[in-house]
């Protein structure tokens, strides 16, 4: 878990693609280093479930790889729009410096906020998500189905037959 202004983030989560790496060294523009010693990279596709309302959005990244400018860029889009092209983190601030960029008034209609990071030299990467809202939306949990271990389908209580499914058989009594 990292802090950032007071703020606790949780575990990465609602991604698809991607791999994660950690580092130990000081991150330069940030006095809470945690977050941005942490990095998810490659193509990475984020689908957040929330209501449907008006966010605020915030993305920070930090450059833990690169030591140079241009041997690392990437897009960022936000809701299937442009928000960050050619993105060249360490000629923004060079390397293990923190890097914030901030969306205003982002609507978002279908339930899902989506942000796309795709590699154009190296690998996208990005070290923290935060959201905002603006008018009483939500992160809507998604619901976890039952583990095979507890399902039970039509079980009989001497007017159905029931399948139990488990991890170990599936059968009927």
């Amino acid at each position: 878990m990292a802090i950032l202004n007071k703020e606790e983030f949780g575990p990465d989560r609602f991604f698809s693609g991607g791999t994660t790496q950690l580092i130990d060294r000081p991150i330069n523009g940030s006095d809470e280093d945690a977050l941005y010693q942490s990095e998810r990279f490659g193509n990475v596709q984020y689908e957040i479930p929330v209501s449907n309302a008006n966010y605020t959005l915030v993305l920070h990244f930090a450059e833990l790889y690169q030591s140079a400018e241009s041997t690392r860029t990437f897009n960022v889009s936000v809701e299937n729009k442009a928000v960050l092209n050619s993105l060249d983190l360490f000629k923004q601030v060079g390397r293990d410096s923190a890097f914030s960029y901030r969306l205003e008034n982002l609507a978002v209609t279908d339930g899902s906020l989506s942000i796309a990071l795709n590699t154009l030299t190296d690998n996208a990467t990005i070290s923290g998500i935060a959201v905002y809202s603006n008018n009483g939306g939500k992160l809507v949990e998604p619901v976890t189905p039952p583990t095979a271990k507890s399902v039970d389908i039509n079980r009989y209580d001497g007017a159905r037959e029931t399948t139990v499914l488990n991890a170990e058989k599936t059968g009927t009594r």
